[in-house]
């Protein structure tokens, strides 16, 4: 449902031109029931779908307006329409915007950095055996997870966190300290395993700043946010771009496992129009970028903390410039939970490395070959279809989608140079205990898979693991969206 709702952010995103930017049996060999000793928290990523309006009363409903077909071709069609009628191409515009907003209106938070309506996520506060009728899907993703460990260890050893992604990180760390706390007291350990996967790499970070590292005995960050996002810190400095290359890495990588649809884009290839439509796109950013923002992305998107938690140090002022500058007084309750967030993002390596030091062992997981959405300015960074893989991995050098480093690259440690030359994870901020899988879809980890197979490894292996523990597992793997591992 992930993939879905991206591209149809993507598409209306292309339709607006950049309006949304902003948007079997498991195996269990490596786990021997005997030795669990530590309960399992499972902290989600970010879900467009799970935030409801009135969660939890008999007027509980989706925030996410209905997105149709025929919705979108209406307001096209009116857009047009109002266009030619008044000779205005911003009311043309200011008509797509419209439908736009009002699909993510109930998303919106204030200037303080707070929900305008009554909205949150469902909440599983106990562990899993309490929930005997819970809805695993198609068990994708962390629900795979979920249901793998509930299996795995018994629901009374499993919590999952799902929270609204949109708070303040450091809110959402006495979230996490409840459950690392009741899980604790309700099996007798004194300590949890955290699997934190995309959004909730940075909530983990803000746990264990505000709350420390005690508790936990194993992290594994998990296609996550722990280091920041250059899509969020190129969005809210106003650095939307449309490139030729990655619109077309961006089609091969959801439109590409299509047999039909696969001839259509080898065919646009040979006439090279992706270029074209790339200029198309950013000419009409660069002449409306100020009513996109004005009319849907600041207010509805630019308030919300968790998004001020993503942005780079380098990048934080310019972002504060670009969403705020004139209006620093009204914004005054945003702009300070983002400098307190920016603050926690400051001490966040050392805070790390000093855990790790001191006996928390830890585990990060990044994919890469995918193309992100390509509409900011560093969309071409390598990616695992959502997230850039320099970031979700702590640090690495990582080659362009479809490239190498080349033959001339210099390695620091040459051991930790995958050997197809695309990725030197040397420069990590943790290089033992960092694996990449190359073809991997965001997060991944479906149920009954090689890939949900190597996460329970992690998380189950007697110690901490490195990239030389299990030759089966080495730092440099491939995939693909069956999520069957194989070695680079």
């Amino acid at each position: 449902m992930k993939k879905i709702i991206s591209i149809l952010l993507a598409v209306i995103l292309s339709l607006s031109c950049c309006v949304c930017a902003f948007a079997s049996g498991s195996s269990t060999e490596f786990y021997d029931e005997s030795d669990q000793t530590y309960p399992f928290i499972m902290i989600r990523g970010m879900d467009l779908q799970g935030v409801y309006v009135d969660v939890g009363t008999e007027n509980e409903r989706p925030a996410m307006g209905e997105i149709t077909v025929g919705g979108v071709l209406g307001t096209l069609a009116k857009a047009t329409f109002k266009g030619l009628a008044e000779c205005s191409m911003d009311s043309a515009l200011g008509t797509v915007l419209d439908y736009v907003r009002n699909i993510f209106e109930y998303y919106s938070f204030d200037y303080n950095g707070q929900p305008v309506y009554n909205t949150g996520m469902k909440e599983y506060p106990l562990s899993m055996d309490n929930y005997t009728d819970f809805d695993y899907g198609k068990s994708n993703n962390e629900l795979g997870i979920i249901r793998t460990a509930t299996e795995n260890y018994g629901g009374k050893y499993v919590y999952y966190l799902n929270y609204d992604w949109r708070l303040n990180p450091l809110d959402v760390a006495d979230m996490i300290n409840d459950y690392v706390e009741r899980a604790c007291r309700e099996t007798g350990s004194d300590k949890v395993n955290i699997v934190c996967a995309s959004m909730g790499g940075v909530m983990t970070v803000a746990y264990l700043s505000k709350y420390s590292y005690e508790r936990v005995n194993k992290c594994v960050f998990l296609s996550s946010t722990f280091c920041g996002t250059y899509v969020t810190s190129d969005l809210l400095q106003g650095k939307v771009r449309v490139g030729g290359t990655e619109l077309r890495n961006f089609a091969y990588t959801y439109l590409g496992e299509n047999k039909i649809l696969t001839p259509v884009l080898k065919l646009l290839d040979v006439v090279g129009i992706w270029d074209s439509v790339a200029g198309l796109l950013n000419g009409f950013i660069n002449n409306n970028k100020d009513i996109i923002y004005d009319k849907v992305l600041r207010d509805v998107f630019g308030n919300m903390p968790s998004l001020w938690a993503l942005v780079l140090p380098e990048d934080y002022e310019a972002c504060k410039e670009f969403m705020f500058s004139g209006k620093e007084a009204e914004y005054a309750g945003i702009i300070g939970i983002a400098d307190e967030l920016q603050a926690m993002m400051a001490k966040r390596d050392d805070l790390l490395r000093t855990a790790v030091a001191d006996g928390m062992e830890i585990c990060v997981v990044a994919n890469y070959g995918r193309q992100v959405i390509p509409v900011y300015d560093r969309s071409s960074q390598n990616g695992d279809g959502t997230l850039e893989t320099q970031l979700v991995s702590g640090g690495a050098v990582v080659a362009p989608i479809g490239e190498t480093l080349g033959d001339d690259y210099v390695c620091s440690n040459p051991e930790y140079l995958s050997p197809s030359r695309e990725i030197d994870a040397s420069t990590c901020l943790f290089p033992e205990y960092t694996w990449f899988v190359k073809g991997a879809p965001h997060v991944s980890c479906n149920y009954g898979t090689d890939y949900c197979d190597f996460l329970f490894w992690l998380v189950d292996y007697d110690g901490q693991p490195t990239v030389h523990s299990n030759a089966k597992y080495p730092q440099f793997m491939q995939s693909a969206s069956d999520q069957h591992i194989d070695f680079e």
